[in-house]
């Protein structure tokens, strides 16, 4: 079992640097609390600043945490299942078979994939500070053998209002740390075309290798199938 990593801190610090009012430069910073970044980041924008250059510097602090699901968060994880599948896919998807999807459908679903205890297939979620779970990965073996993969992301989903935050990446960051203290070294996830999500995992450095129609509800939809070929 992969623990969960404790509280992770996360600070932001914006420098916003004006020159005569004409130009302006942002530049951000993250802290993830492992050194001073109060000084890291002061002798960085002094490196940058000119006589004839206003600085001011804002600093936000997120905190989220990532935990492995447990069976008690079957009501949670069906509800942003739901949630983002309505929010994420309209407009990829048909509005009749996004508007027939329930809570309580889901739930059923969830039950049977937290009370299974697959040694091969993990749950991360996370939390907003306030301890409100914001999303869910879940991934385990490669699901198809001819891909030439260890591993396979089966579900990366979140909330709207957390989506582009932060969570996501860490999401998949603490998935894949799972996937390599059990011995796989390259992963697989399959997204549809259209979904902004293919765009997250390029810049996560995933590989789109191919290609395939899938069938939802008698429409059409085309996936892309990215690859990291070592973890």
């Amino acid at each position: 079992m992969v623990l969960s990593p404790p509280l992770l801190q996360v600070c932001m610090y914006i420098a916003k640097i004006e020159e005569f009012r004409t130009r302006t430069f942002v530049l951000v910073f993250y802290y993830n609390g492992k050194s001073d970044g109060d000084q890291v980041f002061s002798r960085l924008i002094h490196a940058r600043r000119m006589d004839a250059l206003e600085c001011t510097v804002r600093k936000e602090i997120f905190r989220m945490s990532i935990r492995q699901a447990v069976y008690d968060d079957y009501p949670v994880l069906a509800k942003v299942h739901v949630e983002s599948w309505k929010t994420t896919y309209r407009g990829m998807i048909a509005d009749a078979y996004l508007d027939q999807l329930t809570v309580e459908s889901r739930m059923e679903r969830w039950k049977q994939l937290l009370s299974r205890g697959d040694k091969d297939l993990w749950t991360f979620v996370s939390e907003d500070e306030a301890g409100r779970v914001s999303g869910f990965i879940q991934g385990g073996k490669c699901r198809e053998e001819e891909a030439g993969y260890d591993a396979e992301i089966y579900a990366l989903y979140l909330l709207q209002e957390h989506q582009g935050s932060g969570h996501g990446r860490l999401l998949v960051n603490t998935l894949i740390q799972a996937f390599r203290e059990n011995g796989f070294g390259s992963m697989y996830v399959w997204v549809l075309k259209e979904n902004p999500a293919r765009q997250f995992y390029i810049k996560m450095r995933g590989s789109p290798v191919s290609e395939k129609t899938l069938d939802i509800a008698g429409q059409a939809v085309l996936e892309t199938g990215l690859a990291w070929d070592k973890l």
